[in-house]
C-alpha cells in the first residue's frame, strides 16, 4: 500500500507488468480497489483455495481458516518475519542468506547477486564497478591477502602467526565499550578479515567472515532497525564518512548505541584506500546530532611512537618485492625489531591516563547514543 500516483493498493506498485497471483485483504486494509492484484476478503485470503499455484504445502503453508499464508521455515503459526528493509523493486530482489535471513536492498542495490558461500552482494553497479577497481590496486590485492592469512587454519599459517612479533599496540582500558544486545540486529561496518560473533558484518568485499557486501553510505536495511552500530578503524577509508555518520544515525534505534574508532596519529594505510585523519573534537563533530556517552583514546602516544618508527623500518628494508633472500634478511630484521620493542608499548598504561595524552593519541573512540525523542527524522 503507499505507492504513489494511479497504481495505488495491494501489495504491489507497478507501471506495464502484468501482475498475477497477487492478492490481499480489502476489508482489512481499507483498500477496496487496486489496478494490480486482486482483491479478497480477509476470511478468503485464510484458505489455501485462494493461492493456487503459490507452492502451498513446499514453500508457503496455511493455518487453514486462522491466518493468511506464511513461509515454511516459520515453525509456528503467527511467527513474526521481521523485515530489516523495504524498497522492494521485484520478486528478484529478495535475497536469502544462509544465516536464515532474507535481506532486502534498498537505494537500488539489489541485483539478485550472492557469492558461492551465500553471502548477498547488495551493491549499485556504480558501486560494484567503483570497489572493484580499488581492490585490483596493490594495496587493494595485499589486503584480500592479509584478510586471508588471518583466518587460516593450515599449521603453516599458525607457525607463520606464532613467529609474528606482536602489533605495536595497547588499548586502553578506560575505553568505553559497546554495550551488548540480547536480541534483535546488531551491524559491524568494515569488519571483513575478522571474527564479529553476534553481528551482522558488512564491508565492500567478501573477505573472510563477511555477511553482506555492501556500501556503508548505502547500507541496504531500514530506519530504526539495529541495536547497535560497531564502526572500527573504517571511516578514514571511505571517501564521505559524514555519508557512513548519516547511515549509522538512519539504521539505529532510537536510543541505540554506534561505537567507531578511528586514527588520528598513524601512517598511511591503503585498505584499499586511505583519505583522513580524525581529531577528538571532528569526530565528536561527525556525531553532534548524537548524545556523547565517551570520547576518548583507543590507543595512546607510545603507540603513536612505535607504530611510525615500524613504517619507518619498513622503508629502509621493506618485506614486498625485491631479491627473495634481501626479503627474508629484511623480515628477519623487523622481526627482531617487533619483539624487541614490543614491551615499550605498556608505557602508555602511563601515558594515556595523562589529560593531553589525546594530543599524539594513534587511534581515537566515540561510544554515542541516538536519540530517543520522539520527534527523531528516523522515529516514523
Amino acid at each position: 500500500n503507499g505507492v504513489a500516483g494511479a497504481n495505488i493498493g495491494g501489495l504491489v506498485g507497478f507501471s506495464d507488468r502484468v501482475i498475477t497471483g497477487c492478492y490481499w485483504a480489502t476489508d482489512s486494509s481499507g483498500q477496496p480497489t487496486s489496478d494490480g492484484g486482486t482483491g479478497k476478503l480477509l476470511d478468503e485470503m485464510k484458505q489455501t483455495a485462494t493461492f493456487i499455484g503459490w507452492g502451498c504445502g513446499s514453500f508457503w503453508t496455511i493455518d487453514e481458516g486462522q491466518e493468511p499464508p506464511r513461509l515454511t521455515w516459520e515453525n509456528a503459526p503467527g511467527a513474526a518475519l521481521t523485515i530489516y528493509a523495504t524498497g522492494v523493486r521485484n520478486g528478484y530482489d529478495l535475497v536469502w542468506h544462509t544465516n536464515g535471513s532474507l535481506y532486502v536492498p534498498v537505494n537500488g542495490s539489489g541485483n539478485n547477486h550472492v557469492t558461492p558461500a551465500g553471502v548477498p552482494i547488495l551493491l549499485t553497479e556504480e558501486d560494484r564497478r567503483r570497489f572493484a577497481t580499488l581492490l585490483e590496486q596493490a594495496a587493494g590485492s595485499q589486503m584480500a591477502e592479509e584478510y586471508g592469512r588471518r583466518t587460516r587454519r593450515d599449521w603453516g599459517a599458525r607457525l607463520r602467526r606464532a613467529l609474528t612479533p606482536p602489533l605495536p599496540v595497547y588499548y586502553n582500558r578506560a575505553e568505553v565499550p559497546l554495550p551488548t544486545s540480547e536480541d534483535g540486529l546488531d551491524l559491524c561496518l568494515g569488519g571483513g578479515g575478522r571474527e564479529t560473533p553476534g553481528f551482522l558484518n558488512l564491508d565492500l568485499a567478501p573477505f573472510p567472515g563477511v555477511d553482506l557486501v555492501a556500501n556503508a553510505a548505502q547500507i541496504p536495511l531500514a530506519e530504526n532497525c539495529c541495536n547497535s552500530v560497531q564502526c572500527d578503524a573504517l571511516l578514514e577509508h571511505v571517501e564521505d564518512p559524514v555519508a557512513v555518520g548519516a547511515e549509522i544515525e538512519r539504521v539505529l534505534k532510537p536510543g541505540g548505541h554506534a561505537h567507531t574508532v578511528v586514527p588520528f596519529c598513524h601512517p598511511w594505510h591503503g585498505y584499499p584506500s586511505d583519505y583522513h585523519r580524525f581529531t577528538q573534537d571532528g569526530l565528536a563533530r561527525l556525531f553532534g546530532s548524537f548524545e556523547c556517552v565517551s570520547l576518548g583514546l583507543r590507543t595512546g602516544p607510545t603507540i603513536t611512537l612505535l607504530t611510525f618508527l615500524t613504517y619507518y623500518w619498513k622503508l629502509i628494508f621493506p618485506v614486498h618485492g625485491g631479491n627473495p633472500v634481501r626479503r627474508w634478511f629484511n623480515r628477519a630484521v623487523l622481526a627482531a625489531w617487533g619483539w624487541g620493542s614490543a614491551p615499550l608499548r605498556y608505557l602508555d598504561v602511563w601515558l594515556n591516563r595523562r589529560p593531553d595524552a589525546h594530543i599524539l593519541a594513534n587511534h581515537i573512540y566515540i561510544l554515542a547514543r541516538k536519540p530517543a525523542r520522539q520527534d527523531n527524522r528516523y522515529n516514523r
